[in-house]
């Protein structure tokens, strides 16, 4: 496991100026203009249009604060009540975000749909997830550590919360993850 801890993050403006993003990874050698995925963390101060990522699928996961309603080109919606709840929609919607009471913070996995499928978990409660097959994953613990178990190796390590770690190449079974208050990212190649 490559560990990013929370110092190494970078902050970047968002495409539509609206505030600030923290990246916590992306793909290698790109930009915001182009990338085929990205992990990153946003302040939501304000109800407002979401920036427009055409060619992406969005996966926007609450992970402080009492909510958000996201509308989607005025016909489909999506409430984040709870924390680590999530919505999953084209980056290229008109997306228009209503604050539920104050500010929020939330997660987002974005990726391209014709090069990775994604597949994303959230686990609000004390257990034990095996991490599925792919060709790369990402583990960010919210609020507390989580220990990280190689079932081959017979080994462990604890990922401290609010670091973020990746995976290479992972086989089923092979990873455990034990905690609570987590998300979990798979990106298999297409």
């Amino acid at each position: 496991m490559n560990v990013t801890a929370p110092h190494q993050y970078k902050s970047t403006p968002w495409k539509n100026g609206k505030g600030e993003t923290i990246e916590l990874a992306i793909s290698p050698n790109s930009t915001l203009d182009n990338f085929d995925w990205r992990l990153s963390i946003a302040t939501v101060a304000e109800d407002g249009a979401f920036s427009n990522f055409s060619g992406l699928e969005r996966n926007l996961v609450l992970i402080e604060g009492n909510g958000l309603t996201l509308e989607h080109d005025e016909q489909s919606v999506d409430k984040l009540d709870t924390l680590l709840s999530y919505a999953t929609f084209d980056g290229g919607s008109q997306t228009f975000g209503t604050l539920h009471n104050g500010t929020i913070r939330d997660f987002n996995i974005m990726h391209r749909p014709d090069k990775f499928a994604a597949i994303i978990e959230t686990v609000t409660e004390q257990a034990e997830l095996k991490m599925p097959s792919c060709d790369f994953g990402f583990v960010y613990p919210l609020t507390t550590d989580v220990e990280i178990t190689y079932t081959q190796k017979e080994s462990k390590e604890t990922l401290l919360q609010g670091h973020l770690g990746q995976f290479n190449s992972v086989q089923k079974d092979n990873v455990l993850i034990s905690g609570k208050s987590f998300i979990l990212v798979c990106f298999i190649k297409r």
